[in-house]
């Protein structure tokens, strides 16, 4: 078995500090990313070019179009909103209410018959 130092690290268990370079030369966790610089990007207009273009009759009458269009396609959603709400079919009318409909409440008419279908009832429950 080979002597190891006491102070040197397993690679798995060195920190990701950044401060290690890695086999390749580069900092833990940086990244090299070669970026074409030939490429063109497109910045868009300035506020002159826009300003120069905004007023030519082309775009006037693209944003007079757009603007009707918005409108009446809002006007549109609106009306058949309208439609749909009056075509929709009516509520059954509420039933009438009855005594057992009111509340959590249980009518007794004649005490004595309700005691006795209670023992009767009891009572075949048991023998059952």
């Amino acid at each position: 078995m080979k002597d190891v130092e006491l102070n040197e690290l397993d690679p798995e268990k060195q920190p990701m500090t950044g401060e290690v370079q890695a086999a390749g030369g580069e900092k833990n966790g940086s990244v090299k990313l070669k970026v074409p610089e030939d490429e063109v990007t497109f910045t868009g207009l300035s506020k002159e070019e826009l300003m120069k273009v905004a007023g030519t009759p082309g775009w006037v009458r693209t944003r007079c179009v757009l603007l009707v269009l918005f409108w009446l396609g809002w006007l549109g959603m609106l009306a058949g909103a309208i439609v749909i709400i009056v075509q929709a079919p009516r509520c059954k009318p509420i039933p009438e209410m009855n005594w057992w409909n009111e509340g959590p409440l249980y009518q007794i008419d004649d005490l004595e018959t309700f005691y006795d279908g209670l023992a009767g009832r009891i009572l075949l429950y048991f023998q059952g």
